[in-house]
């Protein structure tokens, strides 16, 4: 069992995953939806339709709780977020060939594996599925989504509580102007304003590093994902 800065990574998310498919396919679903967000706009970012994004999504989480995929990544002890991008392309690469088999050169395929709908061979959807690695495009939008994740978690408390630091934070980070014009925005205090903004970030900074914690399996990981977070967000 791995520890680091008092937390247990005692299990990967792919052993949690098997384990609420075999007693909870409803915990199953949940867990993926979380992660439903990144792929479907990572997929709409380079130019596939909502409904093939959607076609797309539902293949790549499907694929993901194949008993022999999930039993190789515990093993292997996968990063998440390296694996579902590799699925993800290897999801798109099965489309986009099935595509030009069905009708070669002709209106029916969506995207080809030499252009990008915008015409630009240099970054084709085909080269970045032949890319091993990581993706930064990829990156962002899962950064993104985890932060979307601690923003829902900061709110859910606030609005719990009646507390205005999930309302101060959002709006300073739509518009992050001076606190006075947020204060008079506010009808509160600039000192208030400070305050909770302070306690806001300090919050989601708790709930972050709890989402992050739920799908790394060690202490590289959970550190690399940290590192991926504060590559897009600098408060974060």
């Amino acid at each position: 069992m791995a520890r680091v800065g008092g937390i247990n990574f005692a299990s990967t998310i792919w052993t949690q995953i098997r384990m609420a498919k075999e007693k909870d396919p409803e915990a199953v679903d949940r867990l993926l939806k979380q992660y439903r967000a990144p792929i479907f706009n990572y997929l709409r970012n380079h130019g596939f339709s909502q409904e093939d994004a959607d076609d797309l999504v539902q293949e790549s989480l499907l694929k993901i709780l194949k008993d022999d995929l999930l039993l190789k990544a515990e093993k292997e002890k996968g990063r998440f977020r390296s694996l579902l991008l590799g699925i993800t392309r290897n999801v798109v690469g099965d489309w986009l060939r099935a595509k030009k088999r069905l009708k070669r050169g002709g209106d029916f395929v969506t995207l080809s594996l030499d252009a990008t709908p915008g015409g630009d061979s240099e970054t084709s959807f085909g080269d970045m599925l032949a890319q091993e690695g990581p993706d930064e495009d990829f990156a962002r939008e899962w950064a993104v989504n985890l932060l979307r994740l601690g923003m829902d978690r900061l709110r859910e408390e606030c609005e719990g509580s009646g507390s205005r630091h999930f309302e101060t934070l959002f709006l300073h980070m739509n518009d992050p102007g001076p606190y006075g014009e947020l204060a008079e925005k506010m009808k509160a205090k600039e000192s208030d304003i400070r305050n909770w903004i302070h306690h806001a970030k300090r919050k989601l900074r708790i709930y972050l590093e709890g989402i992050i914690q739920q799908y790394c399996s060690s202490p590289e990981e959970y550190a690399e994902e940290n590192a991926c977070l504060k590559r897009f967000f600098k408060d974060a």
